[in-house]
């Protein structure tokens, strides 16, 4: 027996194709609080070291990301 998962990402597959299969469905509940600029800034800030950004760290923990985004995401323009 499969998980449900696995069957569901198969029956979206054989149904229409690949990206289908590779992609989420349309979930209800609670809206989006972030918009895609805001994630892709995150993102590219992810992709840099710390230490251009003044840190010590050469990597990024979780939590100091975090910080970060909380700290310099209105001055990007992201509120």
């Amino acid at each position: 027996m499969m998980p449900r998962s696995v069957q569901l990402c198969l029956d979206k597959f054989k149904a229409d194709g690949l990206m289908r299969a590779l992609q989420d469905d349309q979930r209800s509940g609670h809206p989006k609080e972030i918009s895609e600029e805001a994630i892709q800034w995150i993102i590219q800030t992810a992709k840099k070291s710390p230490q251009t950004l003044g840190y010590e760290q050469d990597l990024w923990s979780i939590a100091l990301l975090h910080q970060y985004v909380q700290q310099h995401a209105k001055e990007a323009g992201f509120p």
